[in-house]
């Protein structure tokens, strides 16, 4: 029998072992993937955008907001990059973002690895769960692994991960195991996710880009939120930073049956009376020549559509001002939002483990019928913005849960 037994062997799992293992306890990680941290190896393109210097609680969504300070507070940044300093990794930082020096997932995965390897820890892959049953004394972990096979352990960290990116091995069936040991879920939706779009011309747009644009999400109407950055289009929806930020709100929204819109400004650099001033000469210019001009401002393929979209309204509005119409369509462009891509296209989960059924100071989950489990990760109801910030919550709370989950036992 192990000390622990932690079930995924993503971010969160992984430093959930390597701290308790510090502490002197005898871990094993059962992870269904045949290797470790497939999901972290595609972060950030493949570069790894591990954290971000600013750790604000509003770019964490879900859940309670006390809940996600205080362990924010408990493993912070500077502990964070200490931890990552002791296995040998060294970082750099552009704007906030904050990456392995290296830009390889693979360098920082290598080195917790090694750490595993350094501090004992069994590593099981391969091996999905099939069940979990707990009694008095230890924790029953029955997996898939060749023939069903048992793990027991004193202890129990749940690391599964959401069901976002299930290709790269979020373990779907650990949620509705949970059920049964009395575990408070809230329903699990994709976050960080393109969201599909109603839009004439749509599939010219693909490829096309908007290096700064001002993204406002409308739900029946009403300005609910907004990002800026640069977005971009997909055979299939539209994404980009401020798009999969303000995601989780749309999905949300529609999964109530709620009308859910995007507004764009394409250029929010410029006031309307600027922009006007600006597109003046286009009343001097053939019809036909006018999306060429607009093309100085907004990439090709757009302001076809945007010219396109400006002389319809022009046809419907008798005597109005051609130019204050493209104006206006430039930078209040407004687009129905029909559905979103999926968990196979989302970036991150949200809902999950209840946080009123963790204790946040030590990631015990206090609802359970039995005692000594755990939980961390993206198997909480929590989830951040693009920028690292899912990662960090990966370290904080796994860190917290194993270093609790050992101290616990071995104080005994």
């Amino acid at each position: 029998m192990r000390d622990i037994t932690v079930i995924g062997g993503g971010a969160s799992g992984i430093m959930a072992a390597i701290a308790a293992a510090r502490q002197g306890a005898r871990v094993t990680i059962l992870e269904q993937n045949g290797k470790l941290g497939q999901k972290l190896l595609a972060t950030g393109n493949g570069r790894c955008n591990l954290s971000n210097t600013d750790l604000s609680v509003q770019h964490f969504h879900g859940g309670d907001a006390t809940f996600t300070t205080t362990v924010l507070q408990k493993f912070n940044l500077q502990t964070t990059l200490e931890f990552f300093a002791s296995i040998g990794l060294y970082t750099t930082t552009e704007e906030s973002r904050i990456y392995p020096r290296s830009h390889q997932g693979s360098s920082l995965l290598s080195l917790m690895q090694q750490e595993l390897t350094l501090r004992g820890v069994e590593v099981v892959t391969g091996a999905r769960v099939n069940s979990i049953a707990c009694d008095d004394s230890h924790w029953q972990v029955t997996t898939e692994h060749g023939a069903n096979r048992s793990y027991l352990s004193r202890s129990l960290v749940l690391a599964s991960g959401g069901l976002a990116a299930p290709h790269l091995g979020s373990d779907a069936s650990v949620p509705s195991l949970l059920q049964g040991l009395g575990v408070q879920l809230i329903p699990q939706l994709p976050a960080l996710v393109p969201l599909r779009v109603q839009l004439k011309g749509f599939t010219r747009l693909y490829g096309g880009r908007c290096p700064l644009c001002l993204v406002t999400l409308l739900v029946e109407g009403e300005e609910v939120a907004s990002a800026t950055g640069e977005i971009h289009w997909s055979k299939q929806a539209i994404s980009g930073i401020p798009i999969l930020d303000l995601s989780w709100l749309a999905v949300a929204a529609l999964a109530r049956g709620k009308a859910v819109s995007l507004h764009l400004n394409l250029l929010p650099e410029l006031s309307s009376e600027e922009l006007e001033e600006r597109l003046q000469p286009l009343s001097k210019i053939p019809e036909q020549m006018q999306a060429i001009y607009l093309s100085g401002l907004v990439r090709e393929p757009i302001a076809a559509l945007i010219m396109e979209e400006a002389q319809q309204k022009e046809q419907h509005c008798e005597g109005s001002d051609f130019v204050k119409n493209l104006v206006r369509t430039l930078q209040g462009w407004r687009i129905p939002v029909s559905g979103h891509l999926g968990f196979r296209e989302a970036q991150t989960t949200m809902g999950g483990v209840a946080l009123n059924s963790i204790n946040p100071m030590t990631m015990a989950v206090t609802c359970s019928k039995t005692a000594r489990l755990y939980a961390c990760g993206e198997l909480l109801d929590v989830h951040g913005d693009c920028g690292g910030y899912n990662l960090q919550w990966a370290w904080s709370t796994g860190f917290i849960a194993g270093h609790s989950a050992a101290r616990e036992l071995l104080s005994k």
